[in-house]
């Protein structure tokens, strides 16, 4: 409790005490008009009966107090190890890697609360390629964050030892249901890109659809699976494709759908709709116009008080490389 609100709750036991006074006294005087002696013997007791109600007050603010202090201390040891395990998390994103063949890697993420559930990755592989992750895991919080950090260690221990995605997501997946008692799971997308061969080989783990968008068109990523950690003996399909030069890909969690409001019919058109209102759409452009229209979006209709984490991740060759 701070000084201010004490003070204010003295001045009204204060305030109280001398009303209940008053309120003694004139009853008294008017309605049961006693003589002299009687008049001692009542003030006295009055006295008596205020000093013991006061204490009492007093006790029960005291009470109050160490109660309300104790509570803000909790509190604040909370923020603090709230606000060190953001710090960690945050660290654990990687830098944005340099372009490579012409292309350009971007990604951004905002939390919805000091820590989150979304995790993404750049993964430099042999001959130049790039493992390109974005994964969001189930529930929120700490326990969210936990299992995020777990997910983070598992891929980057796998995902130089195996070729396909499908591999990858497979191993993680078992990994994932073996090493967990909690029940959560996350969903992802991951790709594997060659820079040189503008390539890449992806699949979708439950995840919102990703996007491979230029002027005259746009692809849908959903081939896949279901999310990692979640069932026994899961199996991914894989798909390759080739972007080329003026083409932007695109990865968002469903913190950025689901803000926007969309539908899994509309999700890539509305992708594409924010991409094609950028002059010069580069991975950089789109990562910071996709969250911004997300942090404008109301979210889900029907739903108070919704937050989500938002994550975009985004890579692509500019057309002038092309």
């Amino acid at each position: 409790m701070s000084r201010k609100r004490r003070s204010y709750l003295v001045a009204v036991l204060g305030l109280c005490a001398i009303a209940g006074s008053q309120a003694i006294e004139l009853f008294v005087n008017r309605v049961l008009r006693p003589d002299a002696e009687e008049v001692t013997w009542i003030s006295e007791a009055v006295l008596a009966a205020s000093f013991i109600v006061v204490g009492w007050l007093f006790l029960r603010l005291r009470e109050t107090q160490i109660a309300l202090t104790d509570l803000e201390r909790q509190q604040i040891v909370a923020d603090t190890q709230l606000t060190i395990a953001a710090r960690v998390q945050r660290s654990l994103l990687p830098a944005t890697p340099p372009a490579s063949a012409g292309v350009r890697w971007c990604a951004a993420v905002e939390p919805a609360f000091k820590v989150g559930g979304d995790y993404y990755d750049f993964l430099p592989l042999a001959d130049g390629r790039m493992c390109v992750l974005l994964a969001d895991v189930s529930g929120k919080g700490v326990a969210a964050a936990v299992f995020v950090a777990n997910v983070r260690a598992i891929v980057r221990a796998l995902a130089r030892q195996v070729a396909h995605p499908k591999e990858l997501l497979s191993r993680v997946s078992s990994a994932l249901l073996a090493d967990s008692a909690t029940g959560l799971y996350a969903t992802c997308i991951v790709a594997i890109v060659d820079p040189s061969a503008r390539s890449m080989i992806y699949v979708n783990a439950g995840h919102p659809a990703g996007v491979v968008w230029n002027r005259r068109s746009v692809r849908c990523l959903r081939v896949g699976g279901p999310p990692v950690g979640l069932l026994p003996d899961a199996h991914f399909e894989e798909e390759t494709l080739v972007f080329s030069a003026g083409e932007v890909v695109v990865f968002v969690s469903d913190g950025v759908t689901e803000a926007l409001d969309a539908g899994p019919d509309t999700i890539v058109s509305l992708i594409a709709r924010h991409i094609e209102n950028i002059q010069r759409p580069t991975p950089e452009t789109v990562c910071k116009t996709l969250l911004a229209a997300a942090r404008r979006g109301s979210g889900p209709r029907g739903v108070d008080g919704w937050m989500d984490d938002r994550t975009v991740v985004a890579f692509g060759v500019l057309a002038e490389a092309g």
